[in-house]
Parts: structure tokens; sequence; C-alpha cells
């Protein structure tokens, strides 16, 4: 009897340490699952070309309408500028193309750019996925952006999925 305890006893104690880490474990991932649907419950994506990488882009709705708001960073390699109404949005639920504004308007290599373009009327549920799609025209500066009239006008799609937020 004595050698049956003391088996059972070093079997608790050997194996006691496993279940409890994995007990650790399982709660960590329950408390980091039902948490991150709170917190980060409107990631978007969004997707330029390798050398306009985007960070981020919102839909930010407001009492009259929205804001679409795309952040990405010249990595072209040059200085490039964007001319006045450079950045145009196609909401997937319309036929028309909205014009916006890019800052800085002369973009040197490794900056970040933000372009925003507002939507008056569009005030989609907050929440809600949405699709549109964007292009921005720009010029390259080459020594300098001094005389922007002889520049050549390029063009850069992109798309991206974002949920609709409030501003604040």
């Amino acid at each position: 009897m004595k050698g049956r305890s003391q088996s059972a006893i070093e079997f608790m104690s050997t194996y006691s340490w496993a279940l409890l880490i994995t007990a650790i474990f399982l709660a960590t991932v329950t408390t980091i699952v039902y948490t991150k649907g709170s917190v980060y419950s409107t990631p978007s994506s969004c997707y330029i070309s390798p050398s306009f990488p985007c960070y981020e882009m919102l839909i930010l709705v407001g009492n009259t309408g929205s804001n679409v708001v795309v952040a990405f960073s010249n990595n072209l390699g040059t200085t490039i500028n964007f001319p006045v109404n450079s950045f145009h949005v196609l909401p997937t639920y319309a036929n028309t193309i909205y014009d916006g504004e890019c800052f800085p308007s002369n973009a040197i290599t490794g900056s970040i750019v933000t372009c925003n373009a507002i939507i008056p009327g569009f005030n989609p549920t907050l929440g809600s996925q949405l699709s549109p799609k964007f292009y921005f025209s720009y010029a390259i500066c080459s020594p300098s952006c001094a005389a922007q009239s002889s520049f050549s006008q390029y063009n850069t799609t992109g798309f991206a999925t974002a949920y609709a937020s409030p501003v604040k």
C-alpha cells in the first residue's frame, strides 16, 4: 500500500506542473480571443504598389458625409509632386469619382504622404466593411519641383478594405 501512495504522489507532483502550465496557456488564449474582438474590431488593409507601401486607410463618418484617408510612403527613390485634386476615390456604391488632396504636395523619398477625399452625403453604418478603389496622380521632380508644368503625370491605383469609423 505504501508503494502505491508514494507512486501516486510522485505522479501528481511530476505532472501537476504540466497541468498548471496548460491551464495558464488556455486562460491566456481565451482572454486574448475574447478581448481582441472589442479592442481590434476595425482592422483595415490597403495596397498601392511596392514603391508606395500603404500604411492605413480610414473611412471616417461624420454628420454631413465621410472622409476617405489613405497614408502611404514615398519609396519611389525621388521627390514627387502631387498637383491639386490629385487623389481620386471611387466608392463601391457609386459610379462617381470624388477628388481630394495629398500632403505634403512635394514628398521627398521616404516621407509619409496622407491623401484625403470628402464624400458628401455618404454616411455608412459604423463598423460596416467598405472596399473603395482609389488612384492618385503625381509628377516626378528631378532635380526640383519648381517648374511643375513641364513634368509628366503618372497615375497609380490602389484598393483597400476598411471599416466605417466615427469622426472624433
